[in-house]
């Protein structure tokens, strides 16, 4: 299986911690290493370092990602879970429910915990080309999860690095949900291209997103419909932060 060629250059920053890719990786993969090779894994992500730092560990050692947004319903979490089975759960520490019917808690770091299926493990053969589950969004009924391979993701990635000229001086901001496609490709274009991402949970109706936004000089921003309609009733112009390009 190809790998994406991240850039381990590129910068996570959360408040006043800033860490390369690399940095990260090197901490946590050893962290990872139980993750079988061909293994489901569902992940309740969140912007935070260490989902990101497992989220490539996972595309480049051939363990299949589910992505799904942390704040999603616990019923809606769990009629997934029994529809896919996955091999594993991975959720943050400090969620609500720490406890999955048929899933034994089997390892913990700072900020991650880990759940494994018990019955016997049915693994993804190695010729299988899924890299990535990411869901639809359901608007035309039940959500379904679309299947992407390494080479969707490098083809994608490359495009809107092309297309939006993302380079080692672009700084992007986490506004829009990492399970989300539009939100993940923003993470891999900027993560691929060596540059910055602000991980926050704040949205953008919140002061403290706009004072990260200001203190970091975000170069990009991204938004739905939806979002530029709220920036229209806040009265957003661009002249207030000049160093936004795109």
């Amino acid at each position: 299986m190809n790998k994406i060629q991240f850039n381990y250059d590129s910068k996570l920053i959360v408040e006043d911690q800033e860490i390369t890719l690399g940095e990260i990786l090197e901490i946590n993969s050893q962290s990872f290493s139980f993750l079988n090779r061909g293994s489901l894994a569902l992940f309740l992500i969140s912007p935070i370092i260490d989902f990101i730092s497992l989220y490539v560990y996972c595309l480049n050692n051939s363990v299949v990602p589910l992505l799904l947004d942390h704040s999603l319903s616990q019923e809606r979490v769990s009629d997934i879970i029994n529809r896919y089975e996955p091999n594993f759960i991975v959720t943050e520490k400090e969620a609500i429910k720490t406890e999955w019917h048929g899933y034994n808690l089997i390892e913990k770091t700072n900020t991650l915990q880990f759940f494994e299926k018990k019955e016997t493990q049915q693994y993804f053969s190695k010729g299988n080309q899924l890299a990535l589950l990411l869901s639809s969004s359901g608007s035309t009924g039940d959500p379904k999860m679309v299947r992407l391979s390494i080479e969707n993701i490098i083809s994608n990635t490359k495009s809107i690095v092309e297309y939006l000229r993302i380079n080692n001086d672009s700084i992007a901001i986490t506004n829009l949900p990492l399970s989300y496609s539009y939100g993940l490709s923003i993470l891999n274009s900027h993560l691929f291209s060596g540059a910055r991402i602000i991980l926050t949970k704040q949205s953008v109706i919140q002061r403290e997103f706009w004072d990260l936004f200001e203190k970091h000089k975000v170069t990009t921003f991204s938004g739905v419909p939806y979002t530029y309609e709220i920036l229209n009733k806040l009265k957003f112009t661009k002249k207030i932060y000049p160093n936004l390009k795109t």
